[in-house]
């Protein structure tokens, strides 16, 4: 509720309890909560609720990202109004990612010794200006078969995993799924200006397999741009013929975490030499 998001459905595989929300998703563990939101949902009024029902004493580990926003003056808060917020609450360190004056990740994190275990690994994809004829699929009818075969690519872009998804009036896009302790959201925002995807994912994956779902994602996406964030994955990301890499940076933080943020910007040629249903029939093999 302090959120300012409905919950749209739900799945759970006995091991995870996942929320389609109204913007976005919310992951329920036994021991670990995720959520993601957009829009102008108020995820740290959500923060401060929980932490009124969870004594500070009982959090091992606590992160708050937000990216840069497209449109940050119709947002009900900036980054750093919620660094002060989160500070009146808890002992913590914010960072900046990427180009303070472009795309960058704000990130806050509890000042707490806290060691991830090697499992502990995500990885999250931010992708910018997506192609005109994406936006199209994701903008038609719930019927239209490219719609289907579009949401058929999603759903497999990490195959075996329980999922739901929701086609949004009049645009937009949400999808989440669960493998055992692993879970899979992709969020699609088709509209202009401001066209926009995501893909967060905890499965654990090695430098290759990180590659390969990155590469059939921005493949299908194609979005102008692109961010990956990669907490724990001891993988150093490379450029394709499609996309240069641009400003990378890695930090270990101070709750324990390996991060490393790469800023990803697609060539000129690759921008026309392709089509969308040339993506929707490739990559068509597992992660």
């Amino acid at each position: 509720r302090r959120a300012d998001a409905a919950v749209l459905s739900r799945i759970s595989n006995g091991t995870c309890d996942a929320y389609l929300l109204s913007e976005s998703s919310l992951f329920v563990y036994d021991q670990r909560v995720i959520m993601i939101t957009c829009g102008k949902t108020n995820l740290v009024g959500a923060i401060e609720d929980l932490m009124n029902q969870i004594p500070l004493s009982e959090i091992q580990s606590f992160i708050y990202e937000r990216k840069n926003e497209h449109f940050p003056q119709l947002q009900n808060s900036g980054f750093a109004e919620d660094v002060e917020a989160l500070n009146s609450i808890l002992p913590g360190t914010a960072h900046c990612f990427g180009d303070p004056k472009g795309h960058h990740l704000s990130l806050y994190h509890l000042d707490r010794d806290f060691q991830p275990d090697d499992q502990d690994m995500t990885l999250e994809l931010l992708m910018y200006d997506l192609d005109p004829e994406v936006r199209r699929i994701f903008t038609s009818p719930k019927d239209s078969g490219l719609l289907r075969k579009a949401k058929t690519k999603v759903q497999n872009l990490l195959p075996g995993f329980l999922t739901e998804d929701y086609c949004f009036h009049p645009a937009g896009y949400s999808l989440n799924g669960l493998k055992d302790r692993s879970y899979i959201t992709v969020h699609i925002t088709p509209e202009a200006p401001g066209s926009y995807a995501s893909l967060e994912t905890n499965a654990v994956l090695s430098g290759s397999g990180i590659q390969d779902l990155i590469s059939r994602t921005v493949g299908f996406l194609r979005p102008a741009r692109f961010d990956a964030v990669i907490f724990q994955g001891q993988v150093q990301l490379r450029g394709t013929d499609e996309y240069e890499l641009g400003k990378e940076e890695s930090a270990i933080l101070g709750c324990g975490y390996n991060l490393r943020f790469s800023h990803f910007v697609r060539n000129s040629a690759a921008a026309t030499s392709d089509s969308v249903g040339a993506a929707l029939a490739a990559n068509q093999s597992p992660a």
